[in-house]
């Protein structure tokens, strides 16, 4: 299941951007410190309004996903990616 949903903003600066953006960034860590996986979810279609503060918005967490990528070995997957890796295991 996704761990949190990318709702589409019309404003990257709004104040429910920057509280799902704080939410996003809050979880993550645990995730990258523990090994685990942080599904999120965005359906592309949903950039199709607003699609630049909808990309400022995204690229914000990418960059935090960054620095949790440099500095815990976090690590981004497509969920096929995920599926062989679970396959892998299971053999």
């Amino acid at each position: 299941p996704a761990s949190r949903f990318l709702r589409p903003v019309q404003k990257a600066t709004s104040a429910l951007a920057t509280a799902q953006r704080r939410r996003i960034t809050g979880e993550m860590p645990n995730a990258a410190q523990n090994g685990k996986n942080y599904h999120l979810w965005w359906p592309p279609h949903n950039f199709g309004r607003a699609r630049e503060a909808n990309l400022a918005h995204l690229r914000a967490i990418l960059e935090y996903f960054r620095h949790l990528r440099d500095t815990h070995g976090f690590r981004a997957m497509t969920m096929d990616d995920l599926a062989q890796e679970h396959r892998e295991r299971a053999l």
